[in-house]
This record gives C-alpha cells, structure tokens and sequence, in this order.
C-alpha cells in the first residue's frame, strides 16, 4: 500500500499527461476554428459594412428616380393638359371650317342653280335707248347702290348680281367675316 500511496501521485500525473496529450490537439483544432471563424467574422462585418452602404446609395438613387419622376410626370402632365387645350381648339377650328365650307357649297350650288335658270340680260337694241337709258337704284346684299355708267347696256338685277365671279363671292364670304 506504500507503494501505491508513492505511485497514486505518479499515476495521477499519467493520467492528467494522457488528458493533456488529447486535449491539447482538441484546443488546437479550436484555436484554429476560433482563428478562421475571428477572420470569417472580421470578413462578414465588412460584407455587411458595404451591403449597407450599397443599400444607402440604392435609396437615394430611389429617391432621385422618384424626384426625377415627380419633375417628368409635372411636365408631362403640364404638356398633356397643353395639347388637349390645342387639340380642342383645333377641332373648334375645323368643326367651322367644316360649316363655313358646307355653307360656301350651299351658297355655290345655289348661285349655279340660278345661273342656270336665269334668263340671259336684255340687251338694248337701238343708239336711242343707249343715250336714254336711266340708271336704277337696286338693293343688293343691304347695299343700295346706283348704276350710273351710260356705256353699260345691260340691266343687272340682283339674281344677276347672285351669279358673280367666284372671287367676288370669296371676297364677300371674307367681308362678312
């Protein structure tokens, strides 16, 4: 018992020297682990670091785009409310073109029709009437007017004066305005 009472110490530094020799490795595979997790650690602080400052820049490129939008959709909106105004007054403009021009045919065929149907001027058959004939005070358009001219041997009535030159009616169409 003596002696093991002298070879408890030694075999209780046997024991703690195996226990020593198989955790000293395990420590050292965790000292390792430790050390690459540390610069896995230290690599994914700064992933994060610039997976936040991409997230920033990509907000305010988000909030320029917005802006930018808000400016384009305002000019755009502005332009569209501009072109409808336009487009109105266009069709305003064709709309009467359209009814001054239905109006003209009208007033046209009308003076063709009474062209047609009108008897040709008298003419005067003798030197005596020439030098005898006396103007008349006629009524046309609301326009009183006398025809005076003594070389003129026709007598014009108003259905004659109906049937002018196309120019002289355009110029009409053009005064009433």
């Amino acid at each position: 018992m003596n002696n093991l009472v002298t070879s408890m110490p030694l075999l209780l530094d046997l024991i703690v020297a195996i226990l020593l020799a198989i955790v000293i490795p395990f420590a050292l595979l965790i000292y390792i682990n430790l050390r690459s997790f540390s610069k896995s650690q230290q690599k994914l602080d700064q992933q994060i670091q610039t997976f936040i400052q991409s997230t920033e820049k990509a907000k305010k490129a988000i909030e320029q785009v917005e802006n930018l939008s808000s400016v384009s959709s305002q000019s755009l909106h502005s332009r569209l409310n501009k072109a409808q105004a336009l487009k109105d007054e266009l069709t305003f403009i064709v709309t009467r073109a359209s009814e001054l021009s239905d109006k003209l045919e009208r007033h046209i065929t009308a003076s063709r029709q009474i062209t047609e149907t009108a008897s040709p001027p008298k003419k005067m058959e003798t030197m005596n009437e020439v030098s005898n004939f006396k103007p008349k005070s006629i009524d046309v358009n609301g326009f009183s007017s006398t025809l005076g001219k003594k070389h003129d041997a026709t007598v014009h009535t108003q259905k004659d004066n109906v049937a002018g030159d196309p120019k002289d009616l355009l110029k009409s169409l053009r005064a009433i305005r």
